[in-house]
């Protein structure tokens, strides 16, 4: 069963999803143990965070592959600039 509920900070919260360094990525599900097992109540959006350069990832084939950090949508950190809310109702 696949929850349509996508869970994301408020647009006014210190988060990465309202960064003008995020750039969102995928999706992780989100669920919760309950007496009928265990249960998907939705879903977070994730993203890379590209306040900075990507760095080069030593464990991928080659040693070429260049990665921004992957983080999640309620993360964040002292670089955080806050995007215009035009951006994020797009």
């Amino acid at each position: 069963m696949t929850a349509s509920c996508i869970i994301r900070p408020p647009a006014d919260a210190l988060a990465c999803s309202n960064c003008t360094a995020w750039s969102q990525w995928d999706h992780i599900t989100v669920g919760q143990d309950g007496p009928g097992g265990f249960r998907v109540i939705g879903r977070k959006p994730t993203g890379q965070c590209r306040a900075n350069p990507p760095s080069i990832n030593s464990d991928a084939i080659g040693s070429e592959t260049a990665m921004w950090p992957v983080v999640g949508s309620e993360d964040w950190c002292r670089q955080f600039e806050r995007r215009d809310q035009r951006e994020v109702a797009a």
